[in-house]
């Protein structure tokens, strides 16, 4: 037997891909959809605290329940 390669085992070994680049490969995949995911949370994260502030801001110019009571308490005295 002869044990030199065919040229058919040559040219299927370059659909092979070593184990650690297989890993590294993945690893980088995994990386780059993590640091995606982060930056889309942080934009979310913006848009909600500036929702919250928003509604804050609005919320101090409501009357409280005390100076509407003092207000309709003079109206109805008068």
């Amino acid at each position: 037997m002869n044990n030199t390669p065919s040229n058919n085992q040559i040219e299927r070994s370059h659909e092979f891909v070593t184990l650690k680049d297989y890993i590294d490969t993945r690893l980088s995949a995994m990386d780059r959809a993590t640091e995606q995911a982060y930056r889309t949370m942080e934009s979310r994260l913006e848009g909600m605290n500036e929702f919250r502030n928003t509604l804050r801001d609005q919320a101090g110019q409501f009357v409280t329940r005390t100076e509407y009571k003092i207000a309709h308490d003079r109206l109805m005295d008068d």
